[in-house]
C-alpha cells in the first residue's frame, strides 16, 4: 500500500493556488517583526539601528540591545530562530545563545522590570499588527 498524501493537490505535484503568496506574506511579516523589536530595543538602550545591526562584536551596550531584540523577536513575537539570525547577520546557534543570556539576567529584579516593560510593548505592537495578514 502506498502513501497518498492527505492534500490531492500535492499528490500530483501541483502547489495551491496563492500558498506561495502566503508564504512569501508570512516571511515578509516575520521579517518586519525583527525589524519592530530591533527599534524597541533600540529605543530603550539609545543604541542606534545600525548598531545593532552591524555583524561583528560590538560594545557592551549595542551588543545587550542586540541580544533583548532577539528575544523579543522570538519570544513575544515567535519568530523562528533561522529568520531572527538571517535578519541580524548571526546564525540561529548565536541566537539561541542571546536568548538564553537575556533569560538567565530575569533574576536582577531591575533588569526584569526593564525586560517585562518592554515584552508589554512589543505585544501591544502584536496587537496593532495582528490584522495585516487580512488585508493584504
Amino acid at each position: 500500500m502506498s502513501h497518498v498524501p492527505r492534500e490531492p493537490e500535492r499528490a500530483f505535484g501541483f502547489a495551491r493556488s496563492g500558498s506561495g503568496d502566503d508564504d512569501r506574506r508570512a516571511e515578509l511579516r516575520r521579517l518586519r517583526l525583527c525589524r519592530v523589536a530591533r527599534g524597541i530595543a533600540s529605543a530603550a538602550f539609545g543604541v542606534p539601528e545600525a548598531e545593532i545591526q552591524k555583524p561583528n562584536r560590538s560594545v557592551a551596550a549595542s551588543c545587550e540591545a542586540r541580544h533583548i531584540a532577539m528575544y523579543l523577536a522570538r519570544v513575544i513575537f515567535e519568530v523562528p530562530y533561522a529568520v531572527i539570525g538571517q535578519e541580524f547577520g548571526r546564525d540561529r546557534t548565536s541566537v539561541s545563545h542571546a536568548i538564553r543570556r537575556i533569560e538567565d539576567r530575569r533574576d536582577d529584579r531591575s533588569f526584569e522590570e526593564k525586560l517585562s516593560g518592554l515584552e508589554r510593548l512589543a505585544e501591544n505592537c502584536l496587537s496593532l499588527t495582528a490584522g495585516e495578514e487580512d488585508e493584504t
